[in-house]
């Protein structure tokens, strides 16, 4: 089978990277990890990446970042300001404009449907409540939002009562020279690959910056 064919051909380049890899053949590894991710087929390639848990020592759910290309990264969202959203993970924190982000999943109950079938800017409460308004600012534990209604009303939510945060930023077209990642907590980044010092794999992600992953 086809598929079966290009599964064959993404486990013969984890095979090479792998031997590369603990030859110390970094550069050798490294293009092996290309060759995978630009193989034929559309069966996402599950490279060997750091595992960067972003679980708290208390047992928190993390918050999910879903950016409008789909890419989708795991840590805390720390701040947003001058409609800016700041998302810290393990090794970097995230400075990405509010219009390149569909939403941020505060915690771990899924969106309801209702929320999915809207266009516009809105917030997701705790409780199912939907709340229509643009999104101005989120700093020291309060989100602060314009009410979309005749006379604008602005209003300050507890981040503890907010379920998701939705921006519906739009898609952007994808470069061809783009990589897809997955890594192993169910991250999924794309970008430019720009450079790989042996340890670090730097990623240009498009109205994101510049991003070190690791590789282990």
């Amino acid at each position: 089978k086809i598929a079966d064919l290009q599964r064959e051909v993404v486990d013969a380049y984890d095979e090479a990277y792998l031997e590369h890899w603990r030859s110390g053949r970094r550069i050798e590894a490294f293009q092996s990890i290309l060759c995978a991710l630009r193989s034929p087929g559309q069966i996402p390639y599950q490279c060997r990446l750091a595992h960067l848990s972003e679980q708290r020592e208390d047992g928190a759910t993390p918050h999910a970042l879903i950016l409008a290309s789909g890419d989708r990264i795991s840590g805390r969202l720390q701040e947003i300001d001058s409609r800016t959203v700041l998302f810290a993970t393990r090794h970097t924190t995230w400075h990405v404009p509010a219009d390149a982000v569909s939403r941020i999943v505060m915690s771990g109950a899924p969106v309801d449907a209702r929320s999915d079938e809207r266009a516009d800017e809105h917030v997701v409460m705790t409780n199912g409540d939907i709340l229509g308004c643009r999104i101005e600012s989120l700093r020291d534990g309060n989100l602060r939002v314009r009410q979309r209604f005749a006379v604008p009303e602005e209003l300050e939510i507890k981040v503890s009562e907010v379920g998701a945060i939705v921006f519906n930023g739009r898609s952007r077209k994808v470069a061809d020279d783009s990589i897809y990642l997955r890594l192993r907590n169910g991250d999924e980044i794309s970008g430019i690959p720009s450079a790989f010092d042996g340890s670090d794999l730097v990623l240009d992600v498009p109205f994101c910056g510049t991003h070190r992953i690791r590789v282990d």
